[in-house]
């Protein structure tokens, strides 16, 4: 499977949420490399880690809306 990258038409121009992107990205690779495909154990963590990072960036990406006065955003 080709990695994950972040390319420019898939960019904010916000940097801590490029940033993030780019972290949630990396842990997405993570769980399809060969290592952790092949141990259930590390698959499991992977998943957990990509999972826990999901919740944070989503909370940060509401933040950012909030704080830009995104007009699109739900209150």
């Amino acid at each position: 499977m080709k990695p994950l990258e972040l390319t420019d038409d898939l960019k904010t121009g916000i940097i801590d949420i490029d940033d993030q992107h780019r972290e949630l990205f990396r842990w997405a690779n993570e769980i399809f490399s060969d290592e952790v495909m092949a141990d259930d154990k590390k698959l499991h963590e992977a998943v957990d880690n990509l999972d826990n990072y999901v919740g944070y960036h989503f909370r940060a990406e509401e933040y950012a809306m909030e704080k830009y006065d995104y007009d699109r955003l739900e209150k």
